[in-house]
């Protein structure tokens, strides 16, 4: 096959762009599953089925591990490893891909927050969507959806982006499509070396609370070419936008609620006003979001 038939395929990353388009000229990506079994064990076979569903084996009977992720990474020029992708697979249930990975919950969401001064004001705004998998026409289609945003002023550094999942978290259980024995999903770019601890509810991802029981942390950065990626850079491109119209005046920067002993001095809620009900997207409530800032009492 020649060069250039190569440079014109799919590239292998699964952008959908062409190899030369994409790719071509950069250090490859690697696809993981990568699996903990807690203490050292021989693995010698494995079992892969056409729908990606893996089993480790030792002497042919099936391993369990702890935990386990799907994930991608790059290799740096001065050696070591970029992580680009990590979503947390069922350790009952390995799968290979992300996609695999992401399907096993019922709602995906992908957070970022972007956080600087303007003036003396710490300005935070976190953006966030929905994905999900679709059947259309016979083919599985990814699609992703602009949900809403908001923003918060002095935020509590350095757990400004923490905050924004504790705010999500909020809204979505408050929310009329929230189900408490579904399994949900938050991407975020952040804090990736804390995601397996938060994961394990053996320390609380932001103050004192624990990741609610069917709610789980995922990472992506905006530089990778999977589907996580292309979502997380639409939040963190939107946020960039939002935060640059409060700035220049477009949106005023003094909008919002004042919350009193809170983990911010002012919030705003913005929700994309679209009838989603109809095509199945997440519904936000307007909720008093000053209250979801304060801090629980008892």
């Amino acid at each position: 096959m020649g060069s250039g038939t190569k440079r014109n395929k799919p590239c292998h990353c699964g952008s959908g762009k062409k190899y030369k388009r994409c790719c071509e000229g950069r250090l490859p990506v690697s696809q993981t599953t990568t699996v903990d079994f807690g203490e050292p064990t021989v693995v010698n076979g494995y079992r892969i089925g056409d729908g990606g569903e893996m089993e480790l084996l030792r002497d042919g009977k099936v391993l369990t591990p702890q935990k386990a992720w799907a994930g991608s990474h790059r290799e740096k020029l001065k050696g070591g490893e970029k992580p680009l992708m990590r979503v947390p697979l069922s350790p009952e249930t390995l799968q290979i891909g992300e996609a695999a990975a992401l399907k096993r919950y019922d709602r995906i969401f992908v957070i970022d927050t972007n956080t600087k001064f303007i003036g003396d004001t710490l300005l935070s705004v976190s953006c966030f969507a929905e994905c999900r998998f679709r059947k259309d026409t016979g083919k599985e289609v990814f699609e992703y959806k602009f949900l809403g945003a908001f923003d918060f002023q002095n935020g509590p550094v350095p757990k400004c982006e923490n905050f924004a999942w504790h705010l999500l978290i909020q809204l979505t259980q408050a929310s009329q499509d929230y189900d408490s024995s579904g399994h949900y999903v938050i991407i975020t770019d952040s804090d990736l070396g804390q995601h397996s601890t938060y994961n394990a509810r053996s320390e609380p991802y932001f103050a004192e609370y624990q990741m609610p029981d069917n709610f789980m942390l995922s990472y992506a950065t905006d530089k990778g070419r999977s589907l996580s990626n292309k979502v997380i850079g639409l939040c963190d491109r939107t946020a960039s936008v939002m935060w640059q119209q409060i700035e220049n005046g477009s949106n005023s920067l003094h909008g919002g609620r004042s919350v009193e002993d809170g983990w911010c001095s002012q919030i705003r809620l913005w929700l994309n006003n679209t009838d989603l009900s109809k095509a199945g997207w997440f519904r936000f409530a307007h909720l008093p979001i000053e209250a979801l800032a304060a801090p629980r009492t008892e």
